[in-house]
């Protein structure tokens, strides 16, 4: 699911088909705990959409379907435990991007835990976080596009309090911020 999130993000959803490919090839599910064997075929499911994807945004509402189902097996069998890691304070480009980066994380953990302080924590730490001028120009017109957009879906993010509504923005951020990094990535490149 994390190389999933990550090709995503970057704007290469077309990488994230191994790794779903590899999660729809899960074997021996006689030997999963059979309270998990529901979860664990619905993320194989979705992984297959994920594989079948032709857009950006069919892998992005599938892997944000991915961290929902995540968070309803976590819910209901105990999972994991949101990250008590402090948002990061660097100065300069780099902080913002690890900031940026943190908050990111935040919104992931409030689906996959599922935590709604994690989701918050994300929001308001994303709505503090303005884009890099610098950044910006690189992606061009699409990227100052893509930053607004952005910040409307971020201030957003704090009214959506059911696991369907999270998801629904989540998987809206993912092609925001996938479209604007291919944008500064293809830019970086001519």
């Amino acid at each position: 699911a994390l190389l999933i999130r990550k090709a995503v993000i970057a704007g290469t959803p077309e990488r994230a088909a191994d790794p779903a490919a590899a999660l729809t090839k899960t074997e021996k599910l006689d030997e999963v705990p059979a309270s998990w064997r529901a979860a664990v075929q619905r993320m194989q499911e979705i992984a297959g959409r994920i594989n079948n994807s032709t857009s950006a945004a069919q892998a992005a509402g599938a892997t944000a379907d991915l961290g929902m189902a995540c968070g309803g097996c976590h819910q209901t069998q105990g999972g994991p435990k949101a990250s008590n890691e402090p948002l990061p304070d660097a100065a300069g480009l780099t902080g913002r991007m690890q900031r940026h980066a943190w908050a990111t994380e935040r919104l992931w953990e409030g689906l996959t835990v599922p935590s709604s302080e994690a989701w918050s924590a994300g929001a308001s730490a994303l709505s503090a976080i303005l884009f890099p001028p610098e950044i910006l120009k690189q992606g061009g017109v699409h990227g100052r596009s893509a930053a607004n957009d952005f910040a409307k879906l971020v201030a957003k993010a704090p009214t959506r309090k059911t696991a369907e509504e999270r998801a629904s923005l989540y998987a809206e951020l993912l092609v925001t911020c996938g479209g604007c990094h291919r944008a500064i990535n293809e830019a970086g490149t001519k």
